[in-house]
């Protein structure tokens, strides 16, 4: 009896990758939970669940929005994200995960071209990162897209792909000499959160 032959995708090699940040990189999503339950539990308000927090994580306003039905505060949209600014001071501790020094080192080392998609502002990645260099030095200025970009707006926003063909954009509009434009299939998206997994998977085209 023949064996059956199994049909395997050929996937081409793949160019650049494209990183988010929050809880990704750096365990700074740890330290979001720990603002929000501070906040929370303020108003006497139980720690806020997964279940919530993973409709929440990486959506925007939209997302602050469901957590703020959920918990039913007294508060306005406006004030809640002014009390959680006032605690950005925690993620100076901001820490990184397992493996990405070394990940991020590799990478750099085989020339593939890395790229930041990140859902944070340019000021909160700056608090973040700034203690933590051998990120920001692994990927050029030029090629990270935050949420206060001129390009987004709140109806690009994760799970839309739009931040991430945004950073592929940046990428090819930085090619060395000789290289290739880069498509889609040839880049990896890093995710972590369920909006950031249905975004990457969208800019696939």
């Amino acid at each position: 009896m023949s064996e059956l032959q199994v049909n395997k995708p050929i996937f081409p090699p793949i160019r650049a990758c494209i990183f988010d940040v929050d809880g990704l990189l750096i365990n700074s999503e740890d330290i979001y939970t720990e603002i929000y339950n501070n906040i929370l539990h303020s108003y006497g308000k139980p720690s806020l669940p997964w279940s919530i927090k993973a409709k929440q994580q990486s959506r925007g306003r939209s997302g602050m929005l469901q957590l703020l039905d959920w918990a039913q505060l007294p508060i306005s949209y406006d004030e809640w994200t002014a009390k959680v600014s006032a605690q950005y001071a925690l993620f100076k501790d901001c820490k990184p995960l397992p493996g990405v020094s070394e990940l991020l080192s590799n990478l750099s080392r085989s020339n593939t071209h890395i790229a930041i998609a990140s859902s944070a502002t340019t000021k909160t990645f700056a608090i973040k990162t700034s203690h933590l260099p051998f990120i920001t030095s692994a990927c050029p200025q030029e090629c990270r897209v935050f949420d206060d970009d001129p390009a987004m707006s709140e109806t690009k926003k994760k799970p839309m792909p739009d931040v991430f063909l945004l950073a592929l954009g940046r990428i090819n509009e930085h090619l060395g000499p000789g290289e290739g434009e880069l498509k889609p299939e040839e880049c990896l998206v890093f995710e972590d959160s369920v909006a950031g997994v249905e975004a990457g998977r969208e800019g696939r085209g």
